[in-house]
Parts: structure tokens; C-alpha cells; sequence
């Protein structure tokens, strides 16, 4: 499916190969969705900024992608959030500051083990942003460093 408001063609998703997106889509106020990540194959980490202050909407991360890099969403428009179990890092302010837009509602993580959580500022000004994680890891979020200070929000999926 294609990026709506934008697209990468398939001749730019080839060159892509091997490299970051960098900060491609920083400050864009055309996208929205982002589905295309998936095309990506050898990529395994968001770069720093790499959606900072965009209209971003929505975005699936797929399988391969194992590092969410700081300030990656910060200023996106997100409300939900799903993370395969790949992703092993979060860093910096890298959901930080939809507040004066729309507010993560919730970011839901299929990682048994607690990802590194470089920060708590990585959800700042995210209000009651809601955590669910697999039943059996709900208690090694909640004591894990930097998880934590989100302990009172952090939920088991539901099936």
C-alpha cells in the first residue's frame, strides 16, 4: 500500500536498500500514513528525527526494525502505536510532545522482555499514554528501569 498524501517509488524504495530513511519525512505535513516500512528489508533502526514534527498518523512497524532512535516521532500526530517484539530500544523524546496535537492513547508491545528505555522523556507530555505488553511480562515492565515511572499504566493485551 502506498504512503497517502506521498510515495516512494519502487526505484527509490530499491536505492533505499541498506540505507536509514535519515530524516527523509522530518516536518512533512503531507503524510499521514506510513505503511511502507515493510519494503525496508535491511533497515533495522527509525533514524534520529526521522518523522520528528510530521503529520504522521499512523505507521506499522514491521519485523526487521529492532531500534526506535530519539526524537524519531517526537511532534507526530499518533494516537496508536504497535510494536512488534523485535524492537529492543526506544530512545530518547522519541514519542515526546503530540500534546499540542493529538495524544498517544496508547502503544501496545509484543516484546516479552522489556525494551531499553533510554528515557522517560521518550513519552513527555504524552498525559495517560497506556502501555500493554504480554500478560507474563507485565510485572518485569512494570520493575524495569525506566518503565517503571509507568508502572500504574501498564496493562496486559488482551486477546
Amino acid at each position: 500500500m502506498p504512503i497517502r498524501g506521498t510515495s516512494l517509488s519502487a526505484n527509490q524504495r530499491t536505492q533505499s536498500r541498506g540505507n536509514p530513511l535519515g530524516t527523509k519525512f522530518k516536518n512533512n505535513k503531507t503524510i499521514r500514513v506510513f505503511l511502507e516500512l515493510s519494503f525496508f528489508t535491511s533497515m533495522t533502526s527509525i533514524a534520529e528525527q526521522a518523522f520528528m514534527e510530521s503529520k504522521l498518523e499512523h505507521i506499522e512497524i514491521p519485523d526487521h526494525i529492532t531500534r526506535l532512535n530519539a526524537l524519531a516521532f517526537q511532534g507526530c500526530n499518533l494516537t496508536e502505536v504497535v510494536l512488534p517484539a523485535s524492537v529492543s530500544y526506544i530512545g530518547d523524546s522519541c514519542f515526546r510532545d503530540n500534546s499540542s496535537r493529538k495524544l498517544l492513547a496508547s502503544l501496545t508491545m509484543y516484546r516479552t522482555t522489556p525494551p531499553t528505555l533510554q528515557s522517560t522523556n521518550a513519552f513527555l507530555g504524552q498525559g495517560n499514554c497506556k502501555f500493554y505488553v504480554p500478560a507474563e511480562s507485565v510485572s518485569a515492565y512494570k520493575a524495569a528501569s525506566n518503565w517503571s515511572s509507568f508502572a500504574s499504566r501498564i496493562y496486559a493485551i488482551e486477546d
